[in-house]
């Protein structure tokens, strides 16, 4: 598991339910290919279908939240097929990464968050790649209201 300080897990777990909106720089997820488990500034996306990234699992205010995850994928990256997911563990949010964009990319995934939930984003190769590399710039997180006490979504 990924070491996070105080510092960091107050930068990802809000304290009040009038956090509105949150960045989470890379540190905050866990890489299942390194020896530490912190997430590299590069990623080396070379070997078996698997998560490169995930986390952080932390509880969010209720709502609905958007997260707008940004990338940057090489060439040889951006030929294969990648799914961004944004949820818990039982229910989710996913998008497929746009098929031959290098260079920078973001994707906007929105979810709706019950009280309790714990929260994580994942990025899944879906088939062996031979070579390549992603850098993950960071996630933005939005909360856009909480329906179920009457404000907008």
């Amino acid at each position: 598991m990924s070491k996070i300080d105080e510092k960091s897990l107050d930068a990802v777990q809000p304290h009040t339910v009038s956090v509105e909106a949150l960045h989470w720089e890379r540190y905050v997820f866990h890489c299942p290919d390194t020896a530490d488990g912190a997430c590299p500034e590069v990623i080396d996306i070379t070997g078996r279908p698997r998560h490169l990234f995930k986390g952080p699992n932390v509880e969010l205010a209720p709502g609905r939240w958007r997260a707008t995850v940004g990338l940057e994928l090489c060439a040889d990256a951006a030929r294969r097929a990648f799914a961004l997911d944004f949820g818990t563990f039982t229910h989710w949010a996913s998008a497929d990464l746009p098929a031959g964009v290098k260079g920078a990319v973001e994707v906007v995934l929105e979810h709706d968050v019950n009280p309790g939930d714990l929260v994580e984003i994942r990025l899944w190769l879906h088939k062996a790649a031979f070579h390549g590399e992603i850098r993950l710039k960071g996630v933005l997180l939005e909360r856009l209201g909480n329906p179920s006490q009457g404000e907008k979504a």
